[in-house]
């Protein structure tokens, strides 16, 4: 079956000195839409991620506009993929022309569960100031050892739109979730949450991309706000006055107690991250 990006123009905002827009370029071409890649910076401080994609841009299926973004670009689009370290997204000019072209926005994790929602395919999210990579690699590294199918990305490890045929209805997919990604998540793709949603600390960070502490709050707690009944909210001390919606399991992440000696990374902060990767896996029964 045809992916629905086929026969579309496309537009990538933002290729990322470490290849963040490598991953969704490279699919929308492999696909079949038309791909043109805009960013900022130069060929010189976009060597790297150049060089991943150098066989689409020789083929002629990529096409790149670096050095600034060109509102022009956006001629006859059908949609702007946003890179999420674009930072106040909603202010962009770009992303503002867009919006007024009634070009469709999106970014690459919409993208990808988007697909993976079409296959049925079981979600843990993982969000937090702290922890959030250690923890999402415990549960990725736990289903590992228990022999179940899985994959590991969204802010960790590159894109799973590459690997969509390796996974399927029985695959448990978890995602690193940046604030900046469940913004986005909550404009390009509004009622999703993941079936588990994981919390680790919280404090104040990433001010200059969402404007305020508030703002910052609000856009981790989309990882909530779309749940349905029997989907589970594991809980760290930060986060366990977040509402939750009805029939939604509340699991409480210190409820593990992990010995220092069943650790092999130190420190009670990754025992604490343990205990929260312990409640997730238990909720996926």
């Amino acid at each position: 079956m045809a992916d629905r990006l086929a026969g579309q123009r496309v537009l990538v905002m933002g290729l990322g000195r470490f290849g963040g827009g490598v991953g969704v370029a490279r699919f929308a071409a492999e696909v079949g839409a038309d791909v043109t890649i805009t960013d900022t910076a130069g060929e010189d401080a976009l060597a790297d991620a150049l060089r991943a994609i150098e066989d689409l841009v020789e083929a002629g299926r990529v096409r790149l506009h670096l050095g600034g973004h060109d509102e022009r670009d956006l001629l006859g689009q059908d949609r702007l993929i946003v890179n999420p370290a674009v930072s106040r997204p909603w202010a962009h000019p770009l992303v503002s022309a867009a919006r007024a072209r009634g070009v469709r926005r999106t970014t690459e994790i919409a993208m990808l569960i988007r697909r993976l929602r079409d296959r049925g395919t079981p979600i843990v999210g993982v969000t937090g100031t702290v922890g959030k990579s250690t923890t999402a690699a415990m549960i990725d590294h736990a289903l590992g050892v228990l022999n179940a199918p899985h994959a590991l990305g969204g802010n960790i490890g590159g894109s799973l739109l590459t690997r969509l045929d390796e996974i399927g209805p029985d695959t448990t997919v978890v995602l690193e979730l940046s604030s900046a990604m469940l913004w986005w998540l909550g404009e390009a793709l509004p009622g999703f949450s993941p079936n588990v949603a994981v919390v680790t600390a919280l404090s104040p960070n990433h001010i200059d991309w969402h404007g305020s502490f508030e703002h910052y709050v609000a856009s981790k707690q989309i990882i909530l706000s779309g749940q349905h009944a029997g989907d589970a909210a594991v809980l760290a001390p930060d986060a366990e006055d977040w509402p939750t919606r009805p029939g939604v399991r509340r699991l409480d992440g210190t409820s593990a107690r992990i010995a220092r000696e069943e650790m092999i990374l130190p420190g009670a902060h990754n025992r604490r991250n343990a205990g929260l990767a312990v409640a997730a896996l238990t909720a996926l029964g």
